[in-house]
């Protein structure tokens, strides 16, 4: 009964979870930022490549704290991560849609000392790859897609978590 109740919590949260209202707001070939709203907040959800072997890392991030060195590490603390991350999701799949041939992608679900890599994933990073998992695994159009997530302990970052597409080169 208890796995049930479970269940059905994961899915009226994650399923029915509405998302934010959205729009690019820049777009460049390795950098594009969309705007995204939800009520009255604006954050800016930041799609960025590095280098050309590196991931597309997503962060997150207040839009009134976008010029903040670190912020993307700041929680709203508005109580809406489902709303977020369903959006996010939401963005994601038209990120993949204008962007074809890219197939990994990262988040990071903590901060890490600079300089320093941690050596375990944060409690934070555990319930994030978590929510985020159940979210893509989920959604009809991403679940196909999946051909990985996990996180990048092998590379000496726990706390970073990986999406990889069907079709990446390992």
């Amino acid at each position: 009964m208890k796995k049930m109740l479970e269940n059905w919590r994961t899915y009226v949260l994650l399923e029915n979870s509405p998302t934010g209202h959205w729009a690019v707001l820049s777009q460049a070939p390795s950098n594009t930022v969309y705007k995204l709203r939800i009520g009255e907040q604006d954050y800016d959800v930041a799609f960025k490549k590095k280098t050309s072997n590196s991931p597309i890392g997503i962060s997150f991030n207040v839009a009134s704290e976008r010029d903040i060195p670190n912020s993307q590490f700041k929680m709203s603390g508005r109580q809406e991560v489902f709303l977020i991350l369903n959006s996010i999701v939401e963005i994601m799949k038209e990120f993949i849609k204008e962007n074809p041939n890219e197939k990994v992608f990262a988040f990071t679900g903590a901060e890490e000392a600079l300089g320093a890599g941690a050596s375990s994933q944060t409690k934070r990073t555990r319930v994030f790859t978590k929510f985020i998992e159940r979210i893509i695994r989920a959604d009809n159009e991403l679940k196909n897609q999946i051909a990985d997530i996990g996180d990048a302990a092998w590379a000496g970052s726990p706390n970073m978590v990986l999406v990889k597409l069907v079709g990446w080169d390992k």
